[in-house]
């Protein structure tokens, strides 16, 4: 597992973000692709974090970024990944190389594939949510989609956002056990549909 970091305080949805990282395997397998997570630290001694490692990790999903064909890895084999987000367009790609281990005593590792991906006139979608992309699928709201509707309904130019924030915790008790957490949610539902 590596880590790349970010800090938001200086860096702008303009920026396109860019990362390497040198993984090497512990154990014979077979590779896929690259699965990813985030751990935010809010401050000092309190962070969030979606890490499938987690004992008490955030309801968000991870990423996979998948390469074209498996790669057979043998332990201590190098996987050179390269990261470019363009946060603005939405747009991910993504360079996988993976070359055989050394054990010390030969030439330099020599190439087991090398893959370039992107977003680039696609979109990352896991498993699940293709599922519900079939026409046949009959969707209903989530609890969350539920809490959403509610903001969109309550938003009809005549309720202040305090009233709004509290009428969505009433509603929605199970999902905001206090008034702060619903008026967060309240507040990036807003943000991004009133006027």
């Amino acid at each position: 597992m590596q880590a790349i970091s970010l800090r938001l305080s200086t860096a702008s949805s303009a920026d396109a973000l860019s990362a390497e990282v040198v993984l090497v395997a512990a154990r014979p397998g077979t590779l896929h692709g690259i699965g990813g997570w985030f751990e935010a630290q809010l401050s000092p001694g309190v962070t969030l974090t979606n890490s499938p490692l987690a004992a008490r990790p955030i309801f968000r999903m991870q990423v996979f970024f998948p390469i074209a064909r498996p790669v057979p890895l043998e332990e201590r084999d190098q996987i050179d990944v390269r990261l470019r987000i363009l946060p603005a367009g939405g747009i991910v790609s993504w360079t996988v190389d993976v070359r055989a281990g050394r054990d010390g005593h030969g030439p330099d590792p020599t190439s087991k594939g090398r893959f370039a991906h992107s977003t680039f006139q696609g979109m990352l979608i896991c498993k699940d949510d293709l599922e519900r992309t079939d026409p046949r699928f009959v969707p209903r709201l989530s609890p969350w989609g539920e809490a959403r509707r509610s903001v969109l309904e309550l938003c009809d130019g005549r309720q202040a956002l305090g009233e709004i924030e509290r009428e969505v915790q009433r509603r929605h008790p199970a999902l905001f056990q206090s008034l702060a957490e619903a008026a967060a949610f309240v507040t990036e539902v807003v943000t991004r549909y009133a006027v």
